[in-house]
């Protein structure tokens, strides 16, 4: 007659499964969450880099981009940086 682990042995191995897989779970998660974090990192240096290209050829695009941060970067010490853009 073959043997099997009492119910509460049981319990206790699934509980245990359980919380390895939860834990493999957020390790993935935090993994996919940083590589998104860096993907979206790399797109603005693109764009940003881009854009700023242009801007010394293009006097349209330079106004357009001199209103939209005018606009839309209040923090003083961010202004800071790009004041040669939103104070040209």
């Amino acid at each position: 007659m073959p043997t099997t682990k009492p119910i509460t042995d049981q319990i206790a191995l699934l509980k245990a499964r359980q919380e390895k897989m939860a834990s493999k779970l957020h390790a993935l998660e935090a993994k996919a969450k940083l590589a998104d974090r860096k993907r979206e990192t790399h797109r603005q240096i693109i764009v940003g880099a881009t854009i700023l290209a242009h801007v010394e050829q293009d006097a349209k695009l330079a106004e357009a981009v001199r209103r939209v941060l005018s606009a839309n970067v209040t923090r003083p010490a961010d202004r800071a940086v790009i004041s040669d853009l939103v104070d040209a």
